[in-house]
């Protein structure tokens, strides 16, 4: 993702936004990209791509050169459009691909307050968005806007039309109950998603390297510290889930091995019961104090 430079706007016309995307088409072929998800807000672009050719520092580098001249351009402008480098994260390709798919796809109706998602808008006003790859995956949207790959359908159904109707009803059903994934909450080691098992085998293929990504990926011994900080923190703590949230959100342990630890069937149960803590908090006053003396505890010890 990128944001504007200075959080400034940078879709103002339908022009821009079609600009943008004809731009990212020629990315696309040129670098042998897969796009799966996106969206393009007033100030930001969320994309979720594969790289098959490992390419993505090259691609990205030429697609927003490429692009903030053809704007510069059309607008008669000049300087930076972009609010630096983007911003990466390396995705596992299961449950949280799909968590990740939501969310890009949800950004018209949600905002982040204090650190949290909350819903501003209706199913009505996101069925209305053009500017993303959701009405493709619903099937209302018959033309593509840029070419998009729709393997993440399987995560629905078997074959293209199931996986669209499955998708459909499980969208709605997160718009009508205010619930929104956010797979950013979950990242491991500056640049992770996924699980323990991804993530380790993730930094031993980064290891010794010097690129700008590798460069935030902590040790595995800063990693065994930072979760015993956490489950000292949390030792009297009596709700399971309190435990639970917060070694997820602050103790780096993955959704897996919390999940065997607490008897889960998988790692998205755990999953959603770190989300559905956080959204009852915002109207339990009470637990909304634990959550914040918990919080304020792991900061002092911190520091």
């Amino acid at each position: 993702m990128a944001r504007g430079n200075g959080r400034q706007k940078i879709f103002y016309t339908p022009r821009d936004y079609e600009l943008f995307l004809k731009t990212l088409g020629e990315a696309l072929e040129r670098y042998d990209l897969r796009l799966l998800a996106y969206v393009l807000m007033p100030n930001h672009y969320h994309l979720y791509l594969e790289t098959p050719q490992g390419n993505l520092s090259q691609a990205m580098g030429w697609f927003q050169t490429t692009f903030t001249i053809r704007y510069n351009r059309c607008k008669n402008r000049v300087g930076h459009l972009f609010q630096g480098r983007y911003k990466a994260h390396l995705v596992e390709d299961d449950h949280y691909g799909m968590d990740l798919i939501c969310y890009i796809h949800l950004n018209p109706i949600h905002r982040r307050r204090k650190g949290r998602l909350e819903q501003v808008g209706s199913w009505e006003q996101l069925q209305g968005f053009e500017w993303s790859s959701h009405l493709c995956y619903t099937g209302s949207q018959n033309t593509n806007k840029v070419p998009l790959n729709y393997d993440c359908l399987r995560f629905w159904g078997q074959g293209k039309a199931a996986g669209m109707r499955g998708y459909l009803k499980y969208m709605r059903q997160l718009v009508l109950k205010a619930e929104t994934p956010d797979p950013l909450s979950e990242v491991r080691e500056g640049l992770l998603i996924g699980s323990e098992n991804f993530v380790e085998k993730m930094i031993e293929m980064i290891s010794g390297k010097s690129g700008v990504e590798e460069s935030r990926v902590e040790t595995r011994w800063e990693q065994e510290d930072r979760e015993q900080l956490v489950r000292s923190v949390v030792a009297g703590c009596e709700d399971q889930k309190l435990k639970i949230w917060a070694l997820l959100r602050f103790g780096g342990v993955s959704q897996v091995q919390l999940a065997r630890e607490w008897g889960y069937r998988d790692g998205s149960g755990v999953h959603y019961v770190a989300r559905r803590l956080e959204k009852l908090a915002e109207s339990d006053h009470a637990l909304e104090k634990q959550m914040s003396v918990i919080r304020r505890k792991l900061s002092i010890v911190k520091r």
